[in-house]
């Protein structure tokens, strides 16, 4: 999960806590017989690569509000209980991704910390702190989560550091979207191949407790978001060990198959991270983007999304779907990212790429095109995304006459219907 306030968002679009962990029952293999000469010839190349480089900002205050108490560095001995725990893991078990890892964390000096995250609503296990350098874990939640959340943002830590994470002002939703999408089904891989590997090295837990059922505050519950990439994952290292290749190149196919499924099947994390994105977009039209929108996201920046060391990618086979593909079955979501390049063109003044798509547009039978935007924002939950259930599709139904239902107020009087 990134920083700011779009953790805020995530968090409370996701709104549930887990349970205790259960045993798994999706096949961890077992690693092909070359695995320890393979290793050790990965790390005497690592020990020969430079690291790559992130720039922080830390000053004497950024120290009192993250103290020794809570935080910690890779290798150090303070911080919190799980914290110390969690970076311990890492250290000592057998796994690949950790070194990798490590090696990043080491040069930059990250910190990771163990903090009180309860003040933000939601489902919330882990956030970067990304122009700091810092990785923050959620104290209230159980270490078997922990565990693979580190490794999740510290890869996000990672794409910052290769320019990924800033929005570019000239890019379209559909960029925008490639962004999210990109950084986070790597993250989301690589702590899916991380608990793995513990599996593999015979410590469960994390494998295990990312297939925790999520309970929600009304009692009720669903499966783990994570079950489909999991099983993902495995089968695809199964098959790669089978052909004979080795654990790194089963690994890469494994993040592959996690990350495919990600952008493509798994239809809850496609619609909390397609409703960030629509949210964060329309939030900026007229103030923090710049012309008509174009295509800035490019396929070389999705190999760098999971890019770890110089030879090792878990997105480095992968290529994101077309826009119109990363929907899953939530037909509504397409057509409100439609309508929302479409009020982009009409605010940019350029009439030409305006007209031509809305003509697709209502080609296509996108009910939202003639919706009064303004209107449309004023109802919306807003930048600060404020945990409501109130969703844009839902605006928008409610603006185009689709639906009727219960909405706030708008926060400007006589705003929109």
């Amino acid at each position: 999960m990134r920083s700011g306030f779009l953790k805020a968002s995530l968090a409370s679009l996701l709104a549930a806590f887990s349970q205790a962990a259960f045993p798994s029952d999706i096949n961890v293999s077992n690693r092909p017989a070359t695995y320890a000469s393979e290793k050790q010839a990965m790390l005497e190349a690592l020990r020969q690569e430079p690291a790559l480089q992130a720039q922080y900002h830390r000053d004497e205050n950024v120290r009192k509000i993250f103290p020794e108490t809570q935080c910690m560095t890779v290798d150090g001995d303070t911080g919190g209980p799980k914290v110390r725990e969690t970076l311990q893991i890492m250290r000592e078990e057998d796994t690949l991704t950790g070194p990798l890892l490590r090696h990043f964390m080491t040069a930059n000096d990250a910190w990771y910390c163990e903090r009180p995250l309860s003040r933000i609503k939601g489902n919330l296990w882990g956030l970067t702190y990304d122009f700091y350098g810092i990785v923050a874990i959620n104290e209230a939640k159980p270490l078997y989560r922990l565990i693979g959340v580190a490794a999740h943002e510290t890869l996000h830590l990672m794409q910052k550091a290769r320019g990924l994470s800033e929005i570019e002002p000239a890019g379209d939703i559909y960029s925008l979207q490639s962004r999210f999408l990109a950084n986070e089904a790597a993250a989301h891989a690589l702590e899916v191949a991380y608990a793995f590997e513990l599996a593999q090295a015979g410590d469960t837990r994390a494998w295990e407790g990312l297939q925790t059922p999520l309970i929600y505050p009304d009692g009720h519950s669903t499966s783990s978001p994570y079950l489909g990439l999991q099983s993902a994952f495995s089968g695809a290292y199964a098959e790669t060990v089978r052909s004979g290749a080795s654990h790194a190149h089963a690994l890469v196919a494994g993040g592959k198959a996690a990350v495919t499924a990600f952008v493509t099947t798994e239809q809850e994390k496609l619609d909390i991270y397609n409703e960030i994105v629509l949210q964060v977009y329309l939030s900026r039209i007229g103030s923090g983007l710049t012309g008509a929108g174009e295509t800035t996201w490019t396929p070389e920046k999705t190999k760098l999304a999971g890019k770890l060391t110089e030879n090792f990618s878990l997105t480095q086979d992968f290529v994101l779907p077309e826009p119109a593909a990363r929907f899953g079955k939530n037909e509504e979501m397409r057509w409100a990212f439609e309508a929302a390049e479409l009020y982009r063109k009409k605010v940019s003044g350029d009439t030409a790429a305006y007209t031509a798509l809305r003509e697709k547009a209502a080609a296509g039978g996108n009910p939202y095109l003639d919706i009064d935007m303004a209107a449309a924002l004023d109802r919306m939950p807003g930048a600060a995304f404020a945990a409501s259930p109130v969703r844009t599709v839902s605006v928008f139904n409610l603006l185009s006459g689709r639906a009727k239902p219960k909405l706030p107020k708008p926060k400007t009087p006589g705003a929109g219907a």
